[in-house]
């Protein structure tokens, strides 16, 4: 993220004020000029922040926008000192107190960064999401977006990368040539299969990641030269780039693939010698066999050929490198060596079927080249022939699948197995098939397509057929079951793991169902259904460790999540001691610090720390160790026993220095320092710190007053109760309405919204005339929010209008009065104060906010005409906005819903007509067809969809889909020429692949039926040996 703009916003911050007549003014500018000097002195130390924190809540009413200037300085310095979460909550503070502010905006877009620098990407983009409604016209807008591309593409959603970041470079075209955007941008366009634009992308960069990407791009490109240069700047200026191996390996591949085999056959040795026990080394020998053989050095060939044949770790490279020992000899025409190879192929390997069918063809060539006929005869025939309607046939085209499914060829091995299933009679072939077409689906991670094609093919085979094995339906309902669970769609896993419980219980793997099965109820919060099938598992007298380990601790979790602390801590402790002897196990490890922090939310301080020092003991290099022995310190710490806390936290920077713990833990001794009165030892340990983490400065401060001390050390411990203690004890004192209000948010802020309303009752009751009175009754709205008790939030937000009318927080509490009706479902006054908020409050954000919700709740209302309505006037009126530019496919597809189809035509057509983007007026032209499609309209539907013939971009979902509904319709009227006209703009289209694939075979399929009317002179044959 960009550091210039916020170096800039801080020194805005630390300006110093304009001089004022009054008093308070110069009181405030006194009071800030002290926080500047000790922020000038320490920037990070604990003095500045108090000072900070004491200025704002001091000023906070008279002079917010100081006030909320010195909140925000200090969130900077937090953020500074990659303090995330305590930066998050100071900005947060700034947006929820101060949120009129000019800069409320910068400081909610950087509550996202603070998650994002935390790798919360998840709730990092919900937070810029926020941002973006609340603050729609912000300067940091576009920055939100980059943040928003930037977490998809670190949790690997790449095509909602590619449209955050897509949307930012429209609006901000300067940024285009970034080197760090360019490279994000073509590492997305290779993911997305758009490998050209990757090429165009990272072509002018210079580092490993840019070069690999580029080099694997222009490889799926076939441009074999430019991929081994692109490979080679990693091998020759990035040796100890993690991508130097792959990078070696793929320079020989691109030069093997361009068929430079001298140059390829180099670069493979280069690989052996640099790993010669690399992953990759075997089948780098392969390669440097075909090599040499392709460049036609058979005898140096078939060395290669025989030391993979004997060593190779795979049986079918084995296989193949013998197949090739054959080949090197028949080029040679020595047939008796060759034949004696492919007989070895055929004796060794006769799993490995396409290299055995191979070795049967060069086999029978050799044998008719000796003179053996019947031999060759044998061999060849079954090679020959094509097996129409034999009952092999389907067997043919199993292995045929089953060949392209070890290659990895999927697309291939999938036409092969629904060619099987769909055109032959039902037999365990036909199991079989199903089978292997979901594990091509599920090793692609392309779940949703298993599960399209696999649960009706298996409802309809366990309807109509009784199970050849149970073994083969059995797995076939594990991977759909596999592929919901992994969908994160648990009920129908669920259902498809007691399918196989049910009907296949004696399957092979009906244990591994029912561990699954129960997994499955706990994700749907079944825990009991889930501990009853886990202890059905376990009680299995052949189940496997792994599965039985899993079902046990699976055990403990449901408690735990069911709040039966005793339990879950007996579970826990049970499955560690019974697995105790498992050295270096993290599962076991994991049971001891989950088992401790059982006893740690009971506040078992005790039996939480033997839990944790018995992982600390049995499993020292567990990624858990570090964090419980400071667990262990942290309940010292809090008990005062502030030698065991402080000979724990030494302990961590001696065995961890480099873990991330290792500086909380540091703190931590000086912390200890500090409440066991050393103050000397507290200074030497803050020193320590700060020279090994010089922007971490966290020294105290001296308390000022007794009054003040105790307020304050009630304030620092966040402790709500000591509050209320100090108002109940200084009930004159200035600070006691402060004491309540910070109580009552402190309340509201950990979601304890009973006390925090009871709170600030107190204070309006003892304190009806200050200023905290009003935000206090705001706060009481809120909290019934919080509670969901929307009728009260209703009601107290009304109250607070009625009272304070003109007060600065009355948009807000309007809107959000209005946002409670529409969370209460009360939609009639949703729509009421929201078009207040509307009359109101025009050119404000709430305002515009409310426009657009005014539409959602009539919408719920079921009132589309007004719905519909509302979504243009704000269209109108707000037609930067970009909500505005969706609102015209809306309204359409309101229409749709409603099957109003002539108005939704309409508007489609207007879309089409006016659309700026190509992907909206594709997305209007595809509509409109379907809609004459259903209005059973087939000459305007084949002309709407005849436009998108020329639409773009040409792999647009809706271009691909409205072109299969033309050549649909053009089959069904007979013009088959037409048809193959679009079903060849299909495959020139670069859509999905199972699209494109489809369409050619489409082409070919009507091209064989009708070959008249594509008939062409073909050249002949020419059978002679090349």
């Amino acid at each position: 993220m960009k550091k210039g703009l916020l170096l800039g916003i801080i020194i805005i911050l630390a300006a110093p004020f304009a001089v004022t007549a009054s008093e308070a003014d110069r009181e405030m500018e006194k009071n800030w000029e002290a926080a500047m000097a000790a922020y000038k002195a320490a920037p990070s130390s604990q003095d500045t922040l108090e000072r900070l924190n004491n200025f704002s809540l001091r000023w906070r009413n008279s002079h917010r926008y100081e006030a909320a200037r010195a909140k925000y300085l200090r969130a900077m310095i937090y953020y500074k000192d990659r303090k995330y979460t305590a930066a998050y909550t100071e900005f947060k503070e700034v947006v929820d107190r101060f949120g009129n502010v000019t800069f409320a905006d910068s400081a909610h877009y950087k509550m996202g960064e603070c998650l994002y620098n935390q790798a919360k990407y998840s709730e990092a983009i919900e937070e810029w999401k926020k941002f973006r409604f609340k603050f729609s016209n912000s300067m940091f807008i576009l920055e939100a977006v980059y943040g928003i591309a930037l977490s998809h593409l670190n949790l690997k959603e790449y095509m909602k990368a590619d449209r955050e970041l897509t949307a930012f470079l429209d609006r901000n075209k300067f940024y285009a040539d970034n080197e760090e955007i360019r490279t994000i941008g073509g590492i997305i366009d290779f993911y997305l299969g758009r490998y050209d634009a990757s090429v165009e992308k990272l072509e002018r960069l210079r580092s490993d990641v840019a070069s690999y990407y580029q080099g694997h791009s222009l490889l799926k490109l076939t441009k074999w030269p430019d991929a081994a240069n692109a490979f080679k700047r990693i091998v020759d200026l990035y040796k100890t780039s993690k991508y130097y191996e792959s990078a070696l390996y793929n320079k020989a591949e691109a030069f093997y693939k361009g068929t430079n085999y001298s140059a390829a056959a180099a670069d493979y040795r280069a690989y052996l010698a640099a790993f010669p026990s690399g992953k990759l080394a075997p089948y780098a020998r392969f390669k440097l066999g075909s090599s040499l053989f392709n460049d036609k050095k058979y005898d140096l060939a078939i060395a290669e050929f025989g030391k993979v044949s004997s060593e190779g770790p795979d049986k079918r490279v084995r296989g193949y490198a013998r197949y090739f020992i054959g080949e090197a000899n028949r080029v040679q025409k020595k047939y008796e060596q060759a034949l004696a190879s492919y007989n070895r192929v055929i004796e060794e390997h006769s799993d490995v079927y396409e290299v055995v069918s191979l070795a049967q063809v060069k086999g029978g060539w050799c044998h008719l080249v000796l003179g053996n006929a019947s031999k060759s005869e044998v061999l060849l025939s079954g090679f020959t022939q094509k097996f129409a309607g034999h009952k092999d046939s389907a067997l043919g085209y199993y292995l045929l699948g089953t060949s392209a499914y070890n290659k990895k060829d999927y697309p291939s091995a999938l036409q092969a197995y629904k060619f099987l299933i769909d055109k032959f009679t039902y037999t365990d072939l036909t199991e079989a098939a199903l089978l292997m077409t979901q594990l091509v689906y599920y090793n692609q991670q392309q779940y949703s397509m298993l599960i399209s094609d696999a649960s009706h093919i298996l409802e309809v085979l366990s309807r109509k057929f009784e199970p050849p094995t149970s073994k083969i339906r059995a797995r076939a309902y594990f991977y759909l079951g596999a592929a919901y669970y992994k969908s994160g769609m648990y009920g129908p896993a669920a259902k498809a793991f007691k399918e196989i419980v049910d009907k296949y219980y004696d399957s092979d793997i009906v244990t591994e169902a029912r561990a699954n099965l129960a997994w499955a109820y706990y994700e749907l919060e079944n825990y009991r259904g889930a501990r009853t099938m886990a202890r059905d598992v376990i009680s299995s007298p052949k189940i496997s460790r792994e599965v039985k380990m899993a079902c046990e601790i699976l055990i403990a979790h449901s408690f735990f999540s069911e709040r039966d602390y005793d339990r879950a801590a007996h579970e826990y402790g049970t499955f560690a001691y019974n697995y105790s002897k498992l050295k270096n196990n993290e599962v076991v490890a994991e049971a001891l610090f989950q088992q401790g922090k059982v006893y740690e939310i009971q506040e078992y301080y005790n039996d939480a720390i033997k839990a944790w020092q018995a992982l600390g003991g049995n499993f020292p290099n567990s990624k858990r160790t570090p964090e419980a022995l400071y667990r262990i310190s942290d309940i010292y710490f809090k008990a005062q026993q502030f030698d065991k806390a402080l000979e724990g936290f030494q302990a961590i920077i001696a065995r961890w220095p480099n873990d991330v713990i290792a500086e909380d833990a540091m703190l931590s001794i000086a912390e200890v320092y500090y409440n066991s009165e050393q103050e000397a030892k507290a200074e030497q340990a803050y020193a320590a710190f700060l020279k090994k983490y010089p922007d971490s400065n966290k020294i105290k401060s001296v308390e000022e007053g007794k009054e003040r001390a105790t307020y304050r050390k009630a304030e620092k411990k966040g402790d709500p109760e000591g509050l209320i203690g100090f108002a109940d004890q200084y009930p004159n004192s200035p600070l006691a309405a402060s004491a309540l209000y910070q109580a009552g948010e402190t309340y509201y802020q950990t979601s304890k919204f009973e006390n925090a309303i009871s709170t600030f009752n107190r204070l309006i009751k003892d304190f009806p005339g200050d200023t905290m009175s009003i935000n206090a009754q705001y706060y009481i709205a809120a909290c019934y929010e919080g509670l969901q008790r929307f009728d009260q939030a209703v009601a107290s937000y009304k109250i607070f209008i009625r009272n304070h009318p003109r007060h600065d927080l009355a948009p807000d509490v309007t809107f959000r009065l209005a946002t409670a009706a529409f969370t209460a479902k009360s939609y009639p006054d949703a729509v009421l104060y929201y078009e207040r908020v509307v009359e109101r409050y025009p050119g404000t954000e709430y305002a515009q906010n409310a426009a657009y919700n005014v539409a959602l709740a009539y919408t719920e209302l079921n009132k589309q005409d007004d719905a519909i309505s509302s979504y243009k006037r704000f269209a109108k009126e707000y037609p930067e906005d970009p909500k505005s530019k969706d609102i015209p496919l809306q309204v359409a597809g309101m229409y749709l819903e409603q099957k109003r189809y002539r108005d939704a035509l309409k508007e489609y057509t207007e879309i089409a007509s006016a659309a700026k983007a190509d992907v909206e007026k594709a997305e209007a032209l595809y509509r409109a067809g379907e809609i004459y499609n259903t209005l059973e309209d087939k000459a305007n539907a084949i002309a709407m969809f005849s436009k998108l013939m020329e639409a773009k971009p040409k792999d647009s979902i809706f271009r691909v889909t409205g072109l299969i509904n033309l050549a649909a319709l053009y089959e069904s009227s007979q013009k088959w020429v037409e048809a193959v006209n679009v079903y060849k703009a299909i495959t020139e289209s670069g859509g999905q692949k199972e699209y494109v694939d489809g369409a050619r075979s489409r082409m070919a399929e009507i091209r064989s039926v009708y070959p008249d009317l594509f008939k062409q002179a073909s050249p002949a044959k020419d059978t002679k040996e090349k």
